[in-house]
């Protein structure tokens, strides 16, 4: 547990935000990286399922909170601290894209 919590910490340390461990998969969130992020995209990215909703809540809460509400529901969603510290980020950064590409057409 120590070591899993020292990984989780380091991880938000360098800017993760949490949620699920399937999140890996999905499109909109792997298009954070391109320079260009279509409407859809930010529309996709910014809208959670329950269990999404539920990580992103308690990371906001802590690295703490976050590991216990892993650990106690791993079972049920399959949730994985490395991977869900990995999309946490993943959605980070689609959303810092999205906002800069709204400021960017403001300005035009």
């Amino acid at each position: 547990m120590n070591r899993i919590f020292r990984i989780a910490a380091l991880a938000l340390t360098f800017g993760a935000t949490l949620t699920t461990a399937r999140a890996g998969d999905d499109p909109a969130l792997a298009a954070a990286t391109s320079s260009t992020v279509s409407p859809a995209q930010c529309a996709r990215g910014t809208s959670l399922t329950h269990v999404q909703r539920q990580v992103v809540d308690k990371a906001s809460q802590g690295v703490r909170p976050l590991v216990q509400y892993i650990h106690r529901t791993r079972t049920v969603y399959q949730l994985d601290v490395m991977t869900t510290v990995a999309w946490l980020d993943q959605r980070r950064e689609l959303l810092e894209a999205c906002e800069n590409q709204r400021v960017a057409s403001l300005g035009e």
